[in-house]
């Protein structure tokens, strides 16, 4: 078994989010589906790159293949208390969110 493999539970994930009308568990979905793609903001991951690449560059890099699609989606849930949660919390959402 590989345990680095994530695509199970990121399918998982991404049918909770076709099948539910709660946007407090859509947030949660989102948040889960992100550190699924991204490794969960380690080395490697987006925005560990992105944070590396401004300090050196002081800009932003041009793409964000991994959580951003995810975090894009969870900015729209903005009105949710999940949402105001993971931005006190989650230090790379609110490198993104800011």
């Amino acid at each position: 078994m590989d345990y680095t493999d994530r695509s199970t539970a990121s399918g998982y994930y991404e049918e909770g989010l076709r099948l539910s009308h709660d946007d407090e568990l859509k947030a949660r979905l989102l948040l889960a589906s992100a550190k699924c793609a991204g490794g969960e903001g380690g080395e490697g991951s987006w925005f560990y790159g992105q944070y590396e690449w401004k300090k050196r560059w002081g800009e932003e890099p041009k793409s964000n293949k991994f959580e951003g699609k995810f975090y894009k989606e969870l900015k729209k849930l903005s009105h949710t208390k999940y949402y105001k949660t993971v931005v006190s919390k989650c230090k790379y959402f609110e490198y993104y969110v800011n």
